[in-house]
């Protein structure tokens, strides 16, 4: 198998798998919220046009090779049909980079705004506007590095006489600013739920995993440094292509893995989740998320909801995602151990002493908290 041949593979391989995640994402989201779509997850459609875009320019540059890597001489005796092949390459090389950096950015931008309704109303809310003012700036700025760094844009595609290296993607400054920025918006994102998770009175295991899903976006940074020290270390024209295939799959993975992660519990098959929407009176799309296990306490909806004498009864929720627990007690098919949950309903305090005696209601304010179930 040839080298070209083999990073084809790769290249659908990992689209392949991407558009899974991506369909797996809507399956999830449409079983359990029907059509109460959220922005992030239209954005997430959107980053997979862009993702299929790069796909095909990543495979067109691998076939027929770019303007790089390349002396004078060797430029002016190009056989005319193998300049054309550069040319062509070289021209969707442009293209691809500038869906590349698209792709990405759009991804960021999906975990903030799922991180924005992860954290309504908390402390770590005040954060993520910032976060998105940063994603958009330094999109920008990368876009039009990319597209103008080379002047006139043509000469991106031009082969002979040699254009420069800012011209025939042999220049440090694209990969720099890339990488730079990459760090740095991926730093600000990443720790913007990590509060939550420790706060979340669970497990060690269990917030080890929330870590784990929601802290994620640490290995896209890592993918994009390492696509950057490969690509300057290797003048073959498919190395960047492959390298921002491998870094996008990786992105598209951290995206949607939150996402998905029902799938993998009993409750979502047996209807556990739309039960919740029922019953628990969810509204505006607002439904549990995400379920580690399907255990939970047979008193949980007790527990949260009723009241019982000589105890203090809070209804806690809000228009949040929140993380939750279940009590250690007792098993029920329908009652998430641990998970993520959108919920929006009010706060009610309700204090009783005697059986006979009516509770009071009170305190019907809206508030954030962590609630068990």
């Amino acid at each position: 198998m040839t080298t070209i041949r083999s990073l084809l593979i790769e290249t659908w391989v990992e689209y392949g798998f991407s558009t899974i995640l991506v369909a797996m994402r809507l399956y999830t989201r449409f079983k359990m919220v029907g059509g109460r779509l959220q922005k992030d997850d239209y954005l997430m459609v959107l980053g997979w046009a862009f993702f299929t875009m790069m796909s095909v320019c990543a495979h067109i540059v691998s076939l027929n090779g770019d303007n790089r890597a390349m002396t004078n001489e060797q430029r002016r005796l190009l056989p005319s049909d193998e300049r054309d092949r550069k040319i062509l390459g070289s021209k969707f090389f442009l293209t691809g980079h500038l869906t590349y950096v698209s792709t990405i950015w759009t991804l960021k931008l999906c975990m903030l705004l799922f991180f924005q309704r992860l954290t309504r109303g908390l402390a770590a809310e005040k954060f993520v506007k910032p976060a998105i003012g940063v994603v958009a700036v330094t999109w920008l700025v990368e876009f039009f590095t990319v597209l103008f760094s080379c002047h006139p844009v043509q000469n991106n595609w031009a082969i002979y006489p040699d254009p420069g290296k800012l011209c025939t993607h042999e220049s440090a400054l694209w990969y720099i600013v890339q990488v730079v920025f990459n760090v740095i918006t991926d730093a600000v994102i990443v720790p913007i739920p990590m509060p939550i998770v420790i706060k979340a009175k669970v497990s060690t295991m269990r917030k080890l995993g929330l870590v784990f899903l929601l802290g994620a976006g640490i290995f896209v940074m890592v993918a994009a440094t390492l696509r950057v020290v490969f690509v300057l270390t290797n003048a073959a024209p498919s190395e960047p292509a492959i390298w921002a295939m491998r870094e996008c799959f990786v992105a598209t993975f951290v995206g949607n893995a939150p996402m998905i992660r029902p799938m993998f519990t009993r409750k979502f098959y047996q209807g556990g989740y739309q039960d919740n929407d029922q019953s628990q009176g969810y509204t505006n799309g607002s439904v549990p998320l995400d379920a580690y296990g399907t255990g939970g306490s047979k008193n949980a909806t007790n527990r949260m909801y009723g009241s019982k004498a000589g105890t203090n009864v809070d209804i806690e929720s809000d228009s949040t995602e929140n993380i939750i627990e279940s009590s250690a007690g007792g098993k029920m098919d329908h009652g998430p151990e641990f998970g993520i949950r959108v919920q929006h309903s009010v706060a009610v305090s309700s204090h009783t002493n005697i059986p006979s005696r009516p509770s009071t209601m009170g305190d019907h304010n809206e508030r954030s908290s962590w609630s068990p179930t």
